[in-house]
């Protein structure tokens, strides 16, 4: 199931100036980045939003989930996980910042030894597989 990115931030800070209404409007913000050699999800995201980041105010975070806990806070905006983030999004305590949204170079992936599995294991596989469908 490939994840989907977005940008997100804590509902207080898209009604604070400066707004947030372009992503070029991403330059006067902070930007939260896990730590990685590449931050490919920004990277896939602003590739695709035809915005260069090179000029904005960057915070590099430890991993993926401080980020979002910075971003809750209104320290910035984080690149959303939107598969792993759905209550938060759906409870108000993140929100998408713009509609654009891109397929990275990340998935989730189910992964099982060859073979025949037993009947559990294959309803189980069903059911992830299933649930995964309908996020899609």
């Amino acid at each position: 199931m490939a994840e989907r990115l977005s940008p997100v931030c804590a509902p207080a800070l898209l009604a604070e100036e400066p707004g947030l209404k372009t992503p070029g409007d991403l330059l006067r913000h902070t930007v939260l980045l896990s730590f990685s050699k590449d931050p490919f999800e920004w990277t896939s995201w602003s590739h695709a939003a035809g915005l260069d980041l090179a000029g904005a105010h960057k915070r590099l975070l430890h991993d993926y989930n401080i980020g979002l806990q910075a971003a809750l806070e209104g320290q910035g905006v984080a690149m959303g996980r939107l598969v792993l983030i759905q209550e938060k999004l759906r409870d108000g305590s993140l929100v998408q910042v713009f509609e654009q949204v891109v397929s990275g170079d990340i998935g989730h992936y189910l992964v099982t030894a060859p073979g025949p599995r037993a009947a559990h294991v294959q309803a189980f596989m069903d059911w992830i597989v299933a649930a995964a469908a309908e996020d899609q």
